[in-house]
């Protein structure tokens, strides 16, 4: 198992999901993280921004991420309404610890950036302060 790191924005993050359900969900799924890192989907450019050294994972609700359950769960007519967009540091082939980048819904409410737009300013900044 590696360690799975928040960035500080997340713990806001975590706090702005709808509820304590998908709050547990989400927390769920980053403990999935520590044994299998390479469990979300490759990322490329999203909103004007290059995430292609990170991945995505979906999630909803419902989920029960700790559960293993062989037999695949039949695909619901609407994509999970959650990500969680992380990377794997210091690359996939010598995998160190997940970074969390950022949590959210991938179309929030009109006033309110989306899970792959924080995470492309979460990442631009990190970039610059190299």
């Amino acid at each position: 198992m590696i360690p799975v790191k928040l960035r500080p924005e997340v713990h806001a993050d975590l706090r702005e999901l709808p509820n304590q359900r998908i709050q547990k969900v989400a927390l769920a799924w980053l403990i999935r993280l520590r044994r299998d890192p390479q469990l979300g989907q490759p990322l490329a450019w999203r909103h004007g921004g290059d995430l292609s050294d990170c991945r995505k994972l979906y999630f909803e609700e419902r989920d029960e991420p700790l559960r293993f359950d062989f037999t695949p769960r039949p695909r619901s007519e609407s994509q999970p309404r959650f990500r969680v967009v992380y990377r794997i540091v210091p690359d996939e082939r010598r995998p160190e610890h997940v970074q969390v980048i950022a949590i959210g819904l991938k179309y929030p409410p009109p006033d309110k950036p989306g899970v792959y737009e924080k995470a492309t300013g979460r990442l631009d900044r990190l970039i610059r302060r190299r």
